[in-house]
C-alpha cells in the first residue's frame, strides 16, 4: 500500500500522475492504495505530535507563548488515528484492486481554532497566542475528496473532534516524561530554528 500525501487522485477513484520521484515509498504488486489528505500526523488522539499541538499543549501548561503562523487562519482536515486505521483496514480488505481511496475527516479547521479550543480545554487565557511571521509557500488549506471510499466501501470517520482534541490534551497532560524526552535534542533546536529565531531563519532562505 502506498500512504501518500502529495497530490491527491480523482474522487473516482482513477490515479492521478504524479512528477517524477513524487511520492512515498512503494510496496510492490498490484495492492490498493490509501492516500491520506494532508498531513499524516494530524490526529487528535493521544501520541499525536502534529507541530501545533506537540508546541500549544506543553506551552500552555507553562503559561508559555503559543506561537501561530502568520494569522492562523491555515485550513486542516483532522481525523482521528483509529479512524485512520479503520480506514485503511477497509481498503485492505474490501477495496478494489487498482483503485485510489483518499482518507479525510471531513473535519477542517483553521489552526487558530485549534489552539483557542485547546486553551479553552486547559483552562488558559487567548493571551498566550502569540503570531510568528508565516514561512513562504505555506500551504492555506489542505482539502480532499473522500467521497468514494465512504460510498463504496462504507467507511465513514467516527470519532467526534472536541471529544479526540480532548483526549490528545489529557494525554499530553498524563505523560510528561514522554513529552520531555521527544522534546529535547533535535526538537529543542527545530523549535529554537522555527519559532525563537524565525526572523533571522526566514532571512537566510
Amino acid at each position: 500500500m502506498d500512504i501518500s500525501t502529495d497530490a491527491p487522485p480523482a474522487g473516482d477513484g482513477s490515479a492521478v500522475p504524479r512528477p517524477a520521484g513524487a511520492g512515498a515509498a512503494r510496496s510492490p504488486g498490484p495492492l490498493n492504495r490509501a492516500v491520506s489528505g494532508g498531513r499524516i500526523d494530524r490526529h487528535p488522539v493521544p501520541r499525536a505530535f502534529a507541530r501545533i499541538l506537540r508546541s500549544a499543549i506543553p506551552n500552555a501548561k507553562e503559561d508559555k507563548p503559543l506561537p501561530v503562523y502568520g494569522d492562523g487562519k491555515n485550513i486542516r482536515d483532522w481525523i482521528h488515528v483509529l479512524d485512520h486505521c479503520a480506514a485503511i483496514d477497509a481498503v485492505l480488505h474490501r477495496g478494489r484492486e487498482g483503485a485510489v481511496y483518499n482518507i479525510g475527516g471531513r473535519c477542517e479547521r483553521q489552526n487558530i481554532e485549534i489552539v483557542r479550543q485547546i486553551l479553552a480545554i486547559m483552562g488558559k487565557g487567548e493571551s498566550l497566542i502569540t503570531y510568528v511571521k508565516d514561512r513562504p509557500g505555506h500551504d492555506r488549506r489542505y482539502a480532499i475528496d473522500c467521497s468514494l471510499i465512504e460510498k463504496a466501501l462504507g467507511w465513514h470517520p467516527s470519532m467526534n473532534f472536541e471529544q479526540g482534541l480532548r483526549q490528545t490534551v489529557e494525554w499530553y497532560l498524563q505523560n510528561e516524561n514522554w513529552i520531555a524526552e521527544v522534546k529535547s535534542g533535535g526538537y529543542q533546536n527545530y523549535y529554537r530554528t522555527m519559532y525563537e529565531e524565525r526572523e533571522k531563519t526566514l532571512n537566510r532562505l
